[in-house]
């Protein structure tokens, strides 16, 4: 369907052709004898015809030839009519046939606006020869502006249903191109909120699930300390305070701005010593932090997401390998920072283990911020942890 604006514009050019041909009509007035007033509303009532019916039948050349609309065909006789009245009233009204042919393209589908253009023509030649009215001098006149018409006419028309129809799939594209937007666009919101959800996924399990797995691992502790041992499980109580104290501050953390409260303000690689502390307060594991005294400058995420890479190392270092002694060695290389995390417990053999949703995440959000990690391990022999990130300036942090 065209935009009103469109078809107003085509009402306008109508409207501008009318006026021309009553300014021809009034010029020939004296020398051709008629009706010039009715000559002139019957000329003038085509532009209201097309303002009538316009936003109604100006899309016609898009239908099928099979599907004709009755409001088309009855505008496109409305507009017949008016002309033949005109130059039956006044001969010189001839001039505005030039008007006619583009209502008919526009109004009509190609195949039936073609033969119909003939028909202003058959009009003109039938009124110039039986009205007394035309003088001998006008009728070649008259006879140049049929033939003219009758040989332009079908070309114009052709060229205007052309330029019509290219603007009309040029909408159609352009509607097309919003619609695939609005869809992208959700698409990406989508994914947007799908990737939020794994990524708060991650920061749950890198925060308060251990957390939580501290103080679980304690509780157990302190149940069988509390009747033998009762200094000892006041010792591991106190951890657990400490452990909720921590977890409150992460999740305050995480709702404020989603960074590890250990990384406020504090340089990596005491971030870093500050969790070693704590897993060796809680587990009795010696963990020792080798280099990373001059670290370069991180961005916050890949900081955010190397500090978390190496909670997770030490974590399932404590959980699942039964180490004794754990090793987190910082290494500067030109590209960035390389941390290894190793520890001497039991090891595994990694072609039969399905690594868990700690590893994958570890994985994820270290090569969402462009860096790599890897894992290797052997039954008996320990597992290393190795993670890789790239610094953002070479400016020691």
């Amino acid at each position: 369907m065209w935009r009103i604006e469109q078809w107003q514009l085509w009402v306008l050019y109508i409207l501008a052709g009318c006026i021309i041909s009553v300014v021809i009509l009034l010029l020939l007035d004296k020398w051709i004898p008629g009706h010039t007033v009715a000559a002139i509303v019957t000329i003038m009532s085509i532009p209201l015809w097309a303002a009538l019916f316009g936003n109604r039948v100006f899309h016609g050349y898009l239908r099928r030839f099979d599907r004709i609309d009755l409001v088309e065909l009855l505008f496109a006789a409305g507009v017949l009519i008016l002309f033949t009245a005109s130059i039956c009233f006044s001969p010189s009204a001839i001039s505005a046939e030039t008007v006619i042919y583009p209502l008919l393209f526009m109004s009509m589908p190609l195949p039936l606006s073609l033969p119909a253009s003939v028909v202003p023509a058959m009009i003109s030649v039938v009124v110039m020869s039986t009205m007394d009215n035309v003088p001998p001098g006008f009728r070649p006149v008259g006879a140049s502006i049929i033939l003219v018409s009758v040989l332009i006419g079908p070309l114009v028309g052709i060229a205007i249903v052309r330029s019509a129809k290219l603007s009309e799939r040029q909408r159609v594209l352009l509607q097309e191109l919003a619609v695939s937007r609005a869809e992208a666009a959700s698409l990406s919101h989508a994914a947007g909120i799908s990737a939020e959800r794994e990524r708060l996924s991650r920061e749950i399990h890198d925060t308060l699930a251990q957390g939580f797995v501290s103080v679980i691992t304690l509780a157990e502790a302190i149940d069988a300390e509390l009747g033998t041992r009762p200094e000892l499980a006041r010792r591991h109580l106190e951890l657990i305070r400490a452990t909720a104290q921590e977890n409150l501050i992460e999740a305050r953390a995480m709702v404020a701005e989603l960074t590890p409260s250990a990384l406020n303000g504090r340089p990596m690689r005491e971030a870093i010593v500050r969790l070693t502390d704590q897993v060796a307060r809680e587990s009795g594991i010696a963990v020792q932090v080798v280099g990373g005294e001059s670290l370069p400058r991180l961005d916050v995420l890949s900081e955010v997401a190397l500090f978390r890479a190496i909670q997770e190392a030490l974590t399932n270092a404590r959980k699942h390998a039964g180490a004794s002694a754990i090793v987190v060695e910082f290494t500067t290389v030109d590209e960035g920072i390389l941390v290894a995390v190793s520890d001497d417990g039991a090891g595994f053999d990694p072609g039969e283990v399905e690594f868990g949703f700690g590893l994958k995440g570890m994985r994820d959000r270290i090569e969402g911020v462009g860096g790599m990690l890897t894992v290797s391990s052997r039954l008996g022999s320990g597992t290393t942890v190795k993670i890789g990130v790239v610094h953002d300036s070479g400016v020691a942090g």
